[in-house]
């Protein structure tokens, strides 16, 4: 019996050094974990710090190119510069304009008063695909409105759905033939010419005989050497688009 505990308890207390070991090695590997862990958070703040440190620094360089600029306009304004509207077209002291912008502040109201009523009447989809020159008319369109209301002393009242339906549009190909004024020099220098028909000196010279005598071709000065004719030089296929405004009132009703 006595061999038999001996025997246990030796067992027993061999078994506590692999125990303890492993309870050790978890511990470490826990703490590791937490070491990982511990790291990749920090690196993730490093991260967001210097993303945050970047953005920060590039507002800033913006800010601070647009203070020189707006100084540099002030300054410039002050010294009486001029600037021309890119829509009513008027030469204007710079004063009247908005920095890097080349409407000046009053079509820059009256287009941002135009797109606000887009806006408002459910038409600004339809306002976003004109091109420039089809906002400048509608912009006209508007001022047009609005300058007769200020005599009326009324309020102005203007539908884009009813200018919208206005506009008809039709566009294709067209041949368009080309006519130079010529003297016979310039016409043999040009139909003896890779531009030209590659004529040969006495076909050109046969050719502009041809031509004097043609009452087709229409002709200027006086007959003789120093006359000159129009002559077709090529024909193109040419891109058109062609706008009818319908005579309409735009007032809404």
């Amino acid at each position: 019996m006595q061999a038999e505990d001996d025997g246990f308890d030796k067992g027993f207390v061999r078994g506590k050094g692999p125990a303890r070991a492993r309870r050790k090695t978890a511990d470490q590997q826990l703490q590791a974990d937490a070491d990982e862990s511990e790291g990749e958070r920090e690196e993730a703040t490093s991260r967001s710090q210097r993303r945050k440190e970047k953005f920060e620094a590039k507002r800033d360089r913006k800010k601070l190119a647009k203070d020189m600029k707006k100084a540099e306009h002030a300054a410039s304004a002050a010294l009486g510069a001029t600037k021309k509207c890119a829509e009513c077209k008027k030469t204007l002291p710079l004063s009247d304009f908005w920095e890097d912008q080349g409407r000046c502040k009053q079509c820059s109201k009256e287009k941002k008063a135009v797109i606000d009523l887009a806006r408002r009447q459910g038409e600004i989809e339809w306002f976003k695909t004109l091109d420039e020159k089809g906002q400048v008319d509608l912009g006209k369109a508007y001022k047009k409105a609005k300058t007769q209301a200020e005599k009326d002393r009324t309020k102005v009242k203007f539908s884009i759905k009813t200018y919208r339906e206005s506009v008809v549009a039709s566009a294709g190909l067209r041949g368009e033939r080309r006519r130079r004024l010529m003297s016979e020099s310039q016409f043999i220098a040009w139909a003896t010419s890779d531009d030209g028909d590659n004529l040969t000196r006495q076909q050109a010279a046969s050719k502009w005989e041809e031509m004097k005598s043609d009452p087709t071709y229409k002709k200027e000065g006086p007959k003789g050497p120093k006359q000159k004719i129009y002559v077709p030089i090529h024909k193109e296929l040419v891109d058109f688009e062609e706008i009818s405004l319908m005579l309409i009132c735009f007032v809404c009703s």
